[in-house]
């Protein structure tokens, strides 16, 4: 994948895996042809948890499983069909005899739509898994610092979902290509087909609802104190006075703060139902994210080093030493409003409850 300095390709044991909570999922056939369209082998077989009907496949599913395959290439990949929710697919891995080490999350509920109780117990199920080195990632959703209420009627002022808002999750943004891309007809074999031009690099910003038809979604936990591996560029941007903010009535400034970084979820093309059709959201950001986890894990075990696991801590801390790992994305003019009269906006030089800390540079990451 260009756009982030994708080159690697697993050669040890590193899983990754999507977690479902739809009971229809994805044709495999979809799978093959997508591969074969943007020129990737097939991916390794998918062990599937759970059962699900292929027909008719769902949207979500077929992205999910065709973004993390394509960026953790030759991984071990499985496909989770949960029978409940978050908590539920928390608990099936801790008793899981071999879970797998990445799982991406693409799914999400208002924050205060479980409560605290059953966040705060999810929340510790998160931290046995990160301990075991199995690693979490969520989705910050696609209506923006509002929350999936939108701007009318609102009971609250913002509504943030979780488990993205969890501090023991990745969470993850979603950004767009502006401006002129650079592009290419013959990176893939679909580019130049159907009417299909690939962006090969270009600048983003972060994905807006006026743009884009959705904005990406970020800020601050209901529930959740600030963990302390984010205090320094959460505070550095609160006190940031020429960053506008929304009312301090709005949001618990001193709560955790999401996302933590983000990638591209905007004009995706995923092959479904055999044809290509293009999607977008932070649900395929996040998936993007997953096999980039895999890929650094694929590194880790090739080293005698152990997996990843819980990542945040050393995300910021890569973030605060290493000025080539990641990508600052937007400024003061972008903002996840998602149209509506309020929103966070863009940090031009850091961390800032829209896309985090910005899009990764995996090969310097890897390296």
């Amino acid at each position: 994948m260009n756009l982030y300095s994708i080159s690697h390709t697993i050669t040890t044991n590193s899983s990754q895996n999507v977690a479902e909570f739809s009971p229809n999922g994805y044709l495999a056939s979809d799978l093959v042809s997508f591969d074969q369209g943007v020129g990737l082998p097939n991916p390794n077989p998918i062990t599937a948890v759970g059962s699900f009907v292929s027909t008719p496949p769902n949207v979500e599913c077929t992205l999910d499983i065709q973004m993390i395959t394509s960026i953790g290439q030759n991984g071990q990949n499985y496909y989770y069909t949960v029978n409940g929710w978050i908590l539920d697919f928390a608990q099936e891995l801790l008793t899981s005899n071999n879970p797998p080490l990445v799982n991406s999350v693409s799914w999400s509920a208002d924050e205060r739509t479980e409560g605290y109780a059953y966040n705060s117990r999810t929340d510790s199920e998160f931290q046995k898994l990160g301990l075991m080195g199995i690693s979490i990632l969520a989705a910050s959703g696609d209506d923006g610092a509002v929350g999936a209420s939108r701007c009318s009627g609102n009971l609250y002022e913002f509504n943030p979902g979780y488990p993205a808002t969890s501090p023991y999750v990745t969470s993850v943004g979603a950004t767009m290509l502006v401006g002129k891309p650079e592009t290419s007809k013959t990176i893939a074999p679909v580019c130049g087909q159907f009417g299909h031009t690939c962006a090969v690099s270009g600048t983003e910003d972060p994905a807006d609802e006026n743009l884009g038809g959705y904005a990406t979604g970020g800020g601050f936990s209901v529930y959740e104190t600030r963990p302390s591996y984010q205090d320094s560029v959460v505070t550095e941007y609160l006190n940031d006075n020429s960053i506008p903010k929304p009312s301090s009535s709005y949001f618990n400034s001193s709560n955790r703060g999401f996302p933590d970084v983000a990638a591209n979820g905007y004009n995706i093309l995923i092959y479904r139902g055999g044809r290509w059709e293009e999607v977008g959201g932070t649900s395929a950001a996040t998936p993007i994210w997953g096999g980039i986890y895999a890929l650094i894990n694929d590194v880790l075990i090739s080293n005698n080093k152990s997996p990843i696991g819980f990542a945040n801590p050393l995300l910021y801390q890569l973030f605060s030493s290493e000025s080539n790992l990641f990508t600052n994305i937007g400024d003061l003019t972008t903002n996840n409003d998602d149209g509506c009269p309020y929103g966070y906006t863009s940090n031009p030089n850091g961390w800032d409850p829209v896309t985090g800390l910005g899009t990764p540079n995996v090969n310097n990451i890897l390296t």
